[in-house]
């Protein structure tokens, strides 16, 4: 979604109601999106879920896809579960049923008393919202202000109160940044990102929070999608490992339990398989996904379904469109597919403004989107005529009173098991969590775990503890840039001391394990190498970006064009080229660290290079590279997406085979 305050330019993903973790990965925004696709595909959009009311002791498919649930998870809707759901939709109002519809941006709420006025079942902020000083006792106070509003209304249905916590908490200054998805996805340990997860949990929980719209279900198959970093890897197979290892370690805790986050997988279905030019301003993000539904089925919707079996109870819907039809607008995907066949009992989020990319007026996107199965509607605002227009589709007949009920019974259903009603307000003491050192050292390690050696000619790695090291590159010395997008804002920051991430910069790890300090020193542009350096270490990088604003058409370090990127915003600035030609005329063996988001074409640099890593997107331990390149961790990562070579033609994955990659899916060297 697009930022809707001044400091970043999108808003933050959904906040999605809910139990446990389920879909979509963070969410995108709907401006600058190309025009919206027709409503009524034909695929059974126009029907209702087919839930039974309170009430109603009739059976239909959602008594089936609940069924289903139990048996394949022994899932949360018990017996008594239903009960209770059932008791409390039994005395709701059409108003309060429609009210627990919405997740809102809650900079949007006229006042706080609205949460109670139009008993709101959800709130999130943007991407680019937070509290003045950005502190977890100032978020802790914020979510404090939202829940005695919920609490005062006549059933005291509690909120859902989500944030985008897609590498950690990373939104929040002073919290634990996590490496991003793809380096995970190269660690190929799954509990690895269980412990991840959790300590993320902690984090948000501590403050307020209930909900995490992660992880990213997606299947990456273009390296040009500025969301590349953010998926797990393009196979459908370690996707879906991390996914269900991903909800596991959110919810671990036990629904309610504390430090336990509901979880909400995204972009559901097929956004990680869009083609280039059906995106947003000609780029890929929120395209179209132009495939057979058998592919569909094996490739991109694997993770959702190891989402809903490792217990997720909440899946964001994506932006992109299957063949023309916005996934928004699919009866066939939400309705058929995930809650049918797949069984999920929990509720169907939208993206942020998502269901204004239908066609026609508000109240025709309105019904188009709930017929369809959507059972929440994320908002940057006008809740009020929301509330307004569902009620007068509910009195024509457009939207069936059963499918109102389908949609509430699974919100409140996700908010009993997670034991929201039960949750007392979060105790202060919990906020020492947030970027405390147990929370780092799982960083630490999963930057380890996540980093790939493509060469290493001539042993020059690792490098000797009494080593003269010289660095160069400005990615080296910037928090900002070795975390990327969704860091302490949507498009993330640059040269951070103003804006506290509170970590260890690559350089600084690098100082701190070298036998002195003094071994290692730098020169941001390479100009300055001193006299009886052993070794150079040259970080070349990624501007930080997120979602459409890392669409590129050629993840390449020497794509500085004006068209690099549909919406003019500036990954590749041109400094690569100057920095390796200072570097490389100091004559000494030279290892190329790459702080990226994606694969970037480096075959022309590969000759004058001894040793090239792979370190994506670390986060906010930098000690976890330095740990590797010095030897007292030794390198486990393989590669969680194909590298193209300079000629190869995109995107290059290993679905299908006959690509051609510089370092296939699945490459990684050790030391001896």
């Amino acid at each position: 979604m697009r930022a809707v305050h001044a400091q970043t330019g999108r808003s933050s993903l959904l906040a999605l109601p809910l139990l446990v973790v389920t879909q979509v990965a963070a969410c995108g925004s709907p401006g600058d999106t190309p025009g919206p696709a027709p409503a009524g595909d034909g695929d059974g959009s126009g029907q209702e879920a087919g839930a039974p009311s309170a009430g109603d002791d009739s059976t239909g498919p959602a008594a089936d896809a609940g069924d289903a649930a139990r048996e394949a998870t022994g899932g949360p809707d018990t017996p008594a579960v239903e009960a209770r759901v059932a008791g409390l939709l039994g005395q709701m109002t059409l108003d309060e049923k429609v009210g627990q519809m919405i997740m809102v941006d809650y900079g949007s709420l006229a006042s706080l008393d609205d949460i109670t006025t139009y008993f709101l079942g959800a709130l999130l902020p943007n991407a680019g919202e937070a509290p003045a000083d950005n502190t977890p006792r100032a978020w802790l106070d914020l979510a404090g202000s939202f829940r005695p509003k919920a609490l005062a209304t006549r059933l005291a249905i509690p909120l859902i109160v989500g944030i985008d916590a897609v590498h950690g908490d990373a939104k929040v200054a002073g919290a634990t940044v996590f490496p991003h998805s793809i380096g995970l996805g190269c660690s190929r340990d799954p509990a690895l990102v269980t412990a991840v997860e959790r300590a993320t949990a902690a984090e948000v929980r501590a403050m307020g929070f209930t909900m995490s719209f992660s992880p990213d279900a997606d299947v990456g198959q273009d390296e040009r999608w500025g969301r590349t970093y953010e998926s797990f890897g393009e196979d459908p197979t370690l996707a879906s490992t991390m996914v269900a290892a991903a909800v596991t370690g959110y919810q671990s805790a036990g629904p309610g339990a504390s430090g336990a986050l509901l979880a909400c997988p995204k972009h559901y279905a097929g956004a990680g398989g869009t083609s280039w030019g059906t995106g947003v301003m000609g780029g890929i993000d929120q395209g179209d996904t132009q495939i057979a539904e058998a592919e569909m089925r094996a490739v991109h919707l694997p993770p959702f379904k190891a989402a809903v079996d490792a217990g997720a109870m909440a899946i964001m819907v994506s932006y992109s469109s299957f063949n023309g039809t916005k996934m928004s607008a699919s009866g066939h995907w939400l309705t058929d597919v995930v809650k049918g066949e797949l069984g999920f009992a929990g509720f169907l989020l939208s993206d942020f403004d998502a269901i204004r990319q239908l066609a026609g007026g508000s109240q025709q996107q309105e019904a188009t989107a709930i017929n369809a199965g959507l059972d929440m509607i994320m908002m940057s605002n006008g809740y009020v005529e929301f509330i307004a227009d569902v009620k007068s589709l509910v009195a024509a007949g457009t939207v069936p009173m059963a499918r109102i009920d389908d949609a509430v019974t699974r919100i409140l259903r996700a908010k009993v098991v997670a034991g929201l009603f039960e949750a007392n307000a979060p105790d202060p003491g919990g906020l020492a969590d947030v970027g405390g050192a147990a929370h780092r050292t799982i960083a630490r390690q999963a930057v380890q775990e996540s980093l790939v050696l493509l060469k290493n000619d001539n042993h020059v790695l690792p490098l000797s503890r009494s080593a003269h090291v010289a660095v160069a590159g400005p990615g080296a010395d910037d928090l900002g840039v070795q975390s990327g997008g969704w860091t302490l804002g949507w498009q993330g920051v640059t040269e951070t001391g103003a804006s506290p991430i509170a970590g260890t910069t690559i350089l600084a790890g690098l100082q701190a394990t070298a036998s002195s300090p003094a071994l290692v020193t730098y020169s941001w542009d390479g100009s300055q190498v001193p006299s009886g350096t052993s070794v150079g270490v040259v970080v070349l990088y990624e501007n930080p970006y997120a979602e459409f604003e890392g669409d590129t058409n050629d993840p390449s370090f020497a794509n500085t064009s004006s068209a690099q990127d549909p919406s003019g915003h500036v990954i590749y600035d041109g400094l690569a080229a100057g920095i390796v030609r200072q570097m490389t005329a100091a004559k000494i063996p030279l290892v190329l660290v790459l702080v990226t988001g994606r694969p970037v074409r480096i075959e022309s640099y590969l000759s004058q290079f001894s040793a090239v890593v792979a370190a994506w997107l670390p986060g906010s331990e930098g000690e976890g590279v330095a740990d590797v390149l010095y030897g007292d961790a030794k390198f486990s990562g393989v590669l969680s997406k194909s590298w193209p070579r300079d000629a190869t033609t995109l995107p290059v994955s290993s679905l299908p085979p006959g690509g051609d990659p510089l370092f296939a899916y699945g490459f990684g060297l050790g030391y001896p």
